[in-house]
């Protein structure tokens, strides 16, 4: 498992489902979900043609109800994650077909930002958060082929084109 500096933190990785013990947040005293991962998606510049665009999960924001904890509604997160990692991708795609980076790459991450977010909320819309198995298979599907689709954007580390 790859965790960043801070333990609190874990990235990406295709290979690594989730497991409940890495939801350490505070359950929320009103919500509609049964679990919430707090997914983020942040760049740092190495220099003028390199930097690191990576996606993780806090723990300890992420939470979950005990009595809703099952393997299906786990699945359903880490396709949550995967969803955080596609839009991280995009931006990585999206960057590296520059020429240097620019005063607009802020503007242009929050708008894929945003996009995620849309995303997000019609992932759970239409899965019912995993309740709809019918939906939630095919949103697995369309989401593992927009991964393979993109491997080549895969590494956290972007250069910058000449």
């Amino acid at each position: 498992r790859t965790i960043p500096k801070e333990t609190n933190k874990i990235c990406w990785n295709e290979s690594e489902l989730l497991n409940w013990k890495d939801y350490r947040g505070f359950i929320p005293g009103r919500s509609n979900y049964d679990a919430e991962t707090y997914l983020d998606i942040q760049y740092q510049l190495l220099s003028q043609k390199r930097m690191i665009v990576s996606c993780f999960m806090k723990k300890n924001k992420s939470w979950f109800l005990s009595i809703q904890k099952t393997s299906l509604l786990l699945k359903h997160e880490k396709y949550h994650f995967n969803i955080a990692e596609i839009y991280a991708i995009y931006i990585r795609k999206e960057i590296s077909k520059e020429t240097s980076i620019d005063s607009n790459i802020k503007l242009r991450f929050s708008k894929l930002l945003d996009e995620c977010n849309i995303e997000q909320d019609l992932y759970d819309l239409e899965t019912g958060h995993s309740t709809n198995e019918k939906e939630q298979l095919k949103w697995e599907s369309k989401i593992d082929s927009a991964l393979i689709e993109t491997v080549q954007y895969k590494n956290p580390i972007v250069n910058i084109m000449h």
